[in-house]
């Protein structure tokens, strides 16, 4: 009995001599979005496309440019700067991605965060 492999190959990125990665059509080579972000919600650096803004929820509401941003379709990091510890949690509304900051009782915070949006 003779056994048949076939392997199916798609190219999702190239790498020249130079280091340099060419993705796919279709296919993003990072992030779409990221920023450092003050307490106030002024950008400190970051993707010219983004953002934000200290809404009356206490929340931050981040609009991506071009994007209609909705928690399940990307994929999102938060890292919050300082020495106490904060949870950050993410969401959206209105396409925008929503960061709300709490401290350990719950009580919402404003504080410095880097953010970084990817989608698939």
């Amino acid at each position: 009995m003779k056994s048949l492999l076939i392997i199916a190959v798609t190219t999702i990125f190239a790498v020249n001599l130079f280091g340099n990665i060419a993705f796919a059509e279709g296919r993003n080579a990072g992030p779409i979005a990221y920023a450092t972000v003050a307490e106030n919600g002024t950008v400190y650096s970051g993707t010219p496309n983004v953002s934000v803004a200290w809404n009356a929820l206490g929340a931050y509401e981040v609009t991506i440019a071009s994007e209609y941003y909705n928690f399940r379709s990307y994929s999102t990091v938060v890292t919050v700067s300082g020495s106490e510890p904060v949870i950050a949690t993410t969401n959206s509304n209105s396409n925008k991605l929503v960061i709300f900051l709490s401290d350990l009782k719950g009580a919402k915070v404003q504080r410095c965060f880097q953010f970084v949006v990817y989608k698939p």
